[in-house]
């Protein structure tokens, strides 16, 4: 059964929803509104950096769950591109000079796999990794000291998972190859059971971190929806999952909640079960010829796991890896191009806000209007850590949207069967 919102043909499933269903949206419970015209309303593309006005400077949601707004005045030309000024510094173009220690040529495996670390470690590492961060941008403070406290959740999760806590998956690696090959996520579309007891609680923790740490009122409201019934956490989790972001915006706004909060929040809860069921199958790669070679020709921008976008570029021993928002996956493009539109000509620019750290690059496409950031690093950031580069570089998120860059909307891949 599902109710009409708005007018506007967006069903909201109830809970006598049948297990083989669409899950089209997230369940509201009781409450409905009249009027959900806010649906179609163009929200701002928050990231961590602005969840928080005058706390908080830094929201790293990758994916910005409404339409990205159309780009402004973009200079669709590298040379226009190369010139822009940021932050009073002038954007150095890496096309033919400096940046041409990149392997853009002989990559042999795409597929990237990084050693698993122990929360002890993991925790250790990040934070050496704050303090050196704290150091030199002391502006930074209130955004890591929350982080820390967030990332400790999820770290604490994921050794949760590590136990064996884990959702359930049945896809045959030869399924798996075949999706890839057809450019689809091996995950996408698959049904999965989410755990959705275990995580309450560590969801209620991290929303009352964020609303402790300046989200305030925003993140109470949605505690007090999961803990009310009013919002289903188990179709919420789901959809996130299933990175479903029509579902999670619709039962949003017919609940009055931060949309882009809330995708956070579910995010950061689910992201552990996430990154462990892209180990698991991958790590099949190993023993099953297929599943590895398809891995090594995914080609594509997205995850090949889940679908999202990279938070970033890890540059390792010359070699472009991109890094999955969501669940860490990590692969490389056959070509130096666009993640998002594949342009390779003219309008796609590598360039660095400040000539004396070429190690801290943006990648602009005028073509497509998306960006992407570039950093060289010793190793892979390891689960759940690419968010402390992410914040780290959040002044190269901030130079490409002044400018009219943005990250696109996740891609749309077929039904999404979730339990």
């Amino acid at each position: 059964m599902t109710a009409p919102a708005g007018g506007r043909g967006i069903g909201v499933l109830d809970r006598e929803t049948a297990a083989g269903d669409r899950v089209d949206e997230v369940y509201l419970g009781a409450l409905q509104i009249s009027d959900a015209d806010g649906i179609d309303k163009q929200l701002h593309a928050v990231r961590f950096e602005y969840l928080v006005a005058g706390t908080l400077t830094v929201f790293f949601d990758h994916q910005p769950i409404l339409e990205a707004r159309a780009p402004t005045a973009l200079n669709e030309d590298a040379q226009t591109a190369a010139a822009l000024v940021l932050f009073g510094q002038q954007l150095v173009d890496f096309r033919c000079s400096c940046f041409g220690y990149i392997n853009h040529v002989s990559i042999i495996a795409p597929f990237v796999t990084s050693p698993p670390a122990g929360p002890d470690a993991i925790l250790e590492a990040a934070a050496a990794r704050w303090a050196a961060i704290l150091a030199a941008r002391p502006d930074l403070e209130p955004a890591l000291d929350l982080q820390r406290r967030l990332i400790t959740i999820v770290v604490e999760l994921n050794e949760t998972v590590a136990g064996g806590r884990l959702a359930t998956l049945s896809l045959p690696p030869q399924d798996a190859a075949a999706k890839l090959a057809r450019g689809v996520p091996a995950l996408a579309g698959e049904r999965i059971e989410v755990p959705d007891a275990s995580l309450k609680a560590p969801f209620l923790r991290l929303g009352r971190e964020l609303a402790a740490g300046g989200a305030g009122e925003a993140a109470d409201h949605i505690c007090a929806a999961i803990e009310s019934g009013r919002l289903d956490i188990g179709s919420l989790l789901a959809a996130s999952l299933a990175r479903d972001q029509n579902a999670i915006r619709a039962g949003a706004v017919h609940l009055g909640l931060a949309p882009d909060l809330l995708w956070l929040i579910a995010e950061l809860a689910v992201g552990p079960w996430a990154h462990a069921l892209q180990r698991a199958l991958f790590a099949q790669a190993s023993q099953n010829v297929d599943l590895k070679a398809a891995l090594d020709e995914w080609d594509h921008g997205y995850c090949p796991a889940c679908g999202s976008w990279p938070a970033l570029a890890e540059v390792v021993g010359g070699h472009r890896i991109l890094c999955c928002s969501f669940c860490a996956e990590a692969w490389e493009l056959k070509t130096y191009s666009c993640v998002y539109c594949g342009e390779a000509g003219e309008p796609f620019v590598t360039a660095a806000p400040d000539p004396e750290q070429k190690t801290r690059r943006v990648e602009v496409c005028g073509a497509c209007a998306g960006y992407l950031k570039t950093i060289d690093v010793d190793e892979l950031s390891p689960f759940p850590l690419l968010a402390i580069a992410d914040l780290e570089t959040n002044d190269l998120d901030v130079a490409a949207m002044t400018h009219g860059y943005r990250r696109p909307t996740l891609k749309e891949f077929s039904s999404r069967r979730v339990c």
